[in-house]
């Protein structure tokens, strides 16, 4: 369910919140999940032997008790992207499998079932990984890093681009910008955003056949969700060819977490990277809060929050003025109490999701049920 504005949390972020900050996050806003959050905690948990403890059994418990929505997966938007086929630009996420409906006061809310990460995040959190998860979880971040880690840096030396030295941060983002404009740059980015966003040869064909058809527009019009995701990797680039930052192979991960930036209206991270790199302005409006300014908010929240009181759509909710700010611009406040009520409770809007949750629930029943059957088997297999 949509409660209000679109907050992403890194690792960093996320692991600082208690329980109860995280039930109130899920009821005020609403949260994306990147794909790289749970896989960065099943590596977590495979780090430990596949044991569980208290630490990483919280971490798989809050997780689920996050209500998130999962994003689709960053290569996937790039290469659709590239294709044509782009987000829409409301800041919305890209979801599958999600169910508009309108009540009888035309109250607009989104279903989105459950997904089957979170869902495996149940047996997760005993240790008990699938035989394809264990490999899984040894060779994602491996594989990310090694796809991506010197691209960039390589096709650069290679194609014997000089890169600016910037000396201010807070303009990083404008050279980043020139560097992606210019036309006799055009078929080296898209040669790059290809490497990252891989693909089939036929996926490859008709996008190189529709940039060849488009030849005369940026890749900016062509493909706004490639663009940004360009912009970003050059930004950083500069940003440790200028000093402001070292360069280290956890970046290539942090900077996943960033391409969900277009999908959100609030980026959450304790990161000192990610706050060099909002720094450069590459965030592009959405709002960058540290992992203890949004704590200290769901706090002060907590204090006086009811569920039935409402949720991130009411104004009054938050202390954070930048956060208020972004309620305003982005929610039309109805100026009754009654309409208020209708508009935020979550009670109401779960109690007219009735039969979408039913189905829902139906759903993670079967998933449980085969995903034991699968357990067992692999286990007498073992024995």
């Amino acid at each position: 369910m949509f409660n209000g504005l679109f907050v992403v949390l890194d690792k960093s972020a996320f692991q600082m919140l208690s329980k109860d900050e995280v039930f109130v996050c899920s009821c005020c806003f609403s949260p994306i999940v990147c794909p790289i959050l749970p896989a960065e905690i099943l590596a977590d948990l495979d780090k430990l032997g596949g044991e569980k403890t208290i630490s990483m059994g919280s971490l798989c418990e809050k997780l689920q008790s996050l209500h998130g929505i999962y994003n689709a997966e960053s290569r996937g938007l790039i290469l659709n992207s590239l294709m044509g086929r782009d987000y829409s630009g409301s800041r919305r996420p890209v979801v599958d499998h999600q169910q508009t409906y309108y009540d009888e006061d035309g109250v607009r809310g989104d279903f989105v079932g459950g997904h089957p990460i979170e869902l495996a995040l149940l047996y997760w959190e005993q240790g008990q990984f699938l035989k394809s998860e264990q490999e899984l979880s040894k060779l994602w971040r491996i594989t990310f890093q090694d796809e991506q880690a010197l691209a960039l840096e390589e096709l650069v030396r290679k194609e014997r681009i000089i890169i600016e030295f910037v000396k201010d941060k807070r303009k990083i983002h404008g050279v980043a910008e020139q560097y992606a404009n210019k036309p006799s740059l055009k078929s080296t980015w898209l040669a790059y955003l290809l490497t990252i966003a891989g693909g089939n040869r036929e996926q490859v064909s008709v996008i190189l056949e529709r940039f060849a058809d488009h030849a005369g527009y940026s890749i900016r019009i062509l493909s706004p969700y490639a663009y940004f995701v360009l912009k970003l990797h050059l930004s950083y680039l500069i940003l440790v060819r200028s000093k402001h930052s070292s360069s280290q192979p956890t970046h290539v991960l942090d900077l996943n977490y960033l391409e969900y930036c277009p999908f959100t209206h609030i980026f959450v991270s304790n990161d000192r990277f990610h706050k060099r790199m909002a720094e450069t302005g590459v965030l592009d409006g959405t709002l960058f809060l540290s992992g203890n300014q949004f704590k200290a908010e769901l706090q002060n929240i907590s204090r006086t929050f009811r569920p039935s009181n409402g949720s991130g759509f009411k104004v009054e909710t938050f202390s954070n003025e930048e956060i208020r700010s972004l309620v305003r611009s982005n929610f039309k406040q109805t100026n009754t109490k009654e309409g208020r009520k209708d508009l935020t409770s979550i009670d109401l809007i779960r109690e007219r999701l009735g039969e979408l949750m039913r189905i829902a629930e139906e759903k993670e029943r079967k998933f449980i049920e085969q995903r034991s059957a699968q357990l067992q088997k692999e286990g007498e297999q073992g024995d």
